[in-house]
């Protein structure tokens, strides 16, 4: 029976069958994020729009990876209630070449404030997500947090980086992202206690990814499913003749596997 079962895993993976869910997963360093990718990457930078584009209800594909939408809300809420549209931010450090993601709230720089509830709705399910935080600002651990699915991401200041300087100000970047245990279809930014007006930030390369599936290879899973009942067929039954009363043919197993 072990071959059976063995053929019938792989039956189902040469089917295109999804691999088995690992646990879940949160990040704070971008590399091992994209490391940890259960497929390829598909990456939202805002460069392809001008600066001060209205994002209100808008919603923008992924470059590669599964091309998912992402959905920008009709607007947001900053920390003391004033209604906010979010906006193409262009003029200030990103991670990508050009624009970043912030509001139309010129008294702030065009920031995000701390405290600002943002919900991304994606318009397929996927596996992770994950985006940077670009700010002057000095953070603590956990002042962003990053939800997606049944899981939190928190904010940890030790692994920032330098992204550049503007107006003479250090900008740094801060990164959050998450591989699910399931797949999900919205994400979310909250926020520590006391965070409310403590800092301003932009976003940036907003990055998804669903888990690959096995292509199959056509006739393949049909001879490995014959296989497996052909072996099954050809197992002796105890008794039978030829065997040594147990089904076997009187072979004593190896030493690395136990009768």
């Amino acid at each position: 029976m072990k071959v059976v079962r063995h053929c019938g895993r792989l039956t189902a993976l040469l089917l295109g069958a999804y691999a088995l869910p690992g646990p879940a997963q949160v990040y704070t360093d971008p590399s091992a994020f994209l490391n940890a990718l259960p497929g390829p990457a598909g990456i939202l930078n805002f460069d392809a729009l001008p600066g001060g584009s209205d994002l209100s209800g808008v919603t923008l594909n992924v470059t590669g990876g599964p091309g998912t939408g992402i959905r920008f809300p009709d607007s947001v809420l900053d920390w003391q209630g004033w209604e906010l549209h979010l906006q193409v931010v262009a003029g200030s450090p990103t991670m990508s070449p050009a624009n970043s993601l912030g509001t139309a709230d010129p008294w702030n720089y065009d920031a995000i404030s701390g405290g600002t509830f943002i919900n991304l709705d994606l318009t397929s399910s996927v596996d992770a997500f994950g985006l940077t935080f670009i700010t002057p600002d000095t953070l603590l651990n956990d002042d962003i947090r990053l939800i997606a699915g049944s899981e939190t991401a928190s904010l940890l200041v030790a692994d920032r980086t330098l992204v550049g300087t503007f107006d003479n100000n250090p900008y740094y970047a801060y990164f959050l992202g998450i591989v699910g245990s399931s797949a999900f279809n919205l994400a979310a930014i909250r926020y520590g206690n006391g965070t409310g007006g403590a800092f301003l930030y932009n976003l940036d390369d907003l990055t998804v990814a669903t888990a690959a599936t096995a292509t199959p290879v056509p006739g393949t899973a049909l001879l490995v499913l014959g296989g497996a009942l052909a072996a099954r067929r050809r197992r002796p039954r105890p008794g039978a003749p030829g065997t040594d009363g147990d089904g076997s043919h009187g072979l004593e197993p190896g030493p690395d596997r136990a009768r």
